[in-house]
């Protein structure tokens, strides 16, 4: 049968450890910002106008948080892939040959 030894951990593949460890925190950061502007802004900022607990003219400040919320979205994306190159790329230098 087949054995799949893996390599020693060298410095490249600490290198995409890192970057995959580092891109999944800030991808979290982000789902994070995203979610709460998305709150603020789609719920809670209508709900309080409508109930007249704050002046209309709230709902201008709707739309810088929606645009953060979109920003937050897009970093969030590129994060994620950011953090499955830097896993499959450390894999890689780990196991160069597996079976998946």
């Amino acid at each position: 049968m087949f054995e799949i030894d893996p390599n020693t951990i060298n410095s490249e593949a600490w290198a995409n450890i890192s970057v995959f460890v580092t891109s999944i925190w800030f991808f979290v950061l982000s789902i994070f910002i995203f979610a709460a502007n998305m709150v603020i802004g789609h719920n809670v900022i209508p709900s309080l106008v409508e109930s007249h607990h704050i002046p209309r003219s709230w709902n201008k400040i709707r739309i810088p948080i929606y645009l953060i919320t979109i920003i937050a979205f897009a970093s969030a994306i590129f994060f994620v892939v950011r953090a499955f190159q830097g896993g499959y790329e450390a894999i890689n230098l780990i196991y160069p040959d597996y079976w998946i």
